[in-house]
């Protein structure tokens, strides 16, 4: 829920108004009332998301050509080319995501 929420928002253009405020209120369901001081949900779900990145393309997802990266302390996506060395899989129909980063890179 909270990785499609900040792909989405990166590919629609809104990647600079996601903060831990809006990572709370909408992305997790906590309303307006939300208030990140007091509560850590934003944190605590973004870390696990980090941390759950990091292991999908370590394991299940090794050679993945492209990854979805979120950087400690951000809650902003971005998109990378695996490391050099790695092997790489990549798909014979590039996909919507591959495009519109590809694109946005120019």
């Amino acid at each position: 829920m909270l990785l499609r929420f900040v792909v989405e928002r990166t590919l629609n253009g809104q990647g600079e108004q996601r903060k831990e405020y809006t990572q709370g209120a909408e992305a997790l369901g906590r309303g307006d009332e939300f208030d990140p001081r007091m509560d850590s949900i934003a944190r605590a779900e973004a870390s696990r998301l980090r941390s759950r990145l990091t292991l999908y393309y370590a394991t299940e997802r090794q050679g993945d050509a492209l990854r979805i990266v979120m950087p400690k302390g951000s809650y902003q996506p971005q998109f990378q080319e695996a490391p050099l060395g790695e092997p790489r899989v990549y798909k014979s129909e590039p996909s919507k995501l591959i495009r519109v980063v590809t694109a946005r890179r120019r």
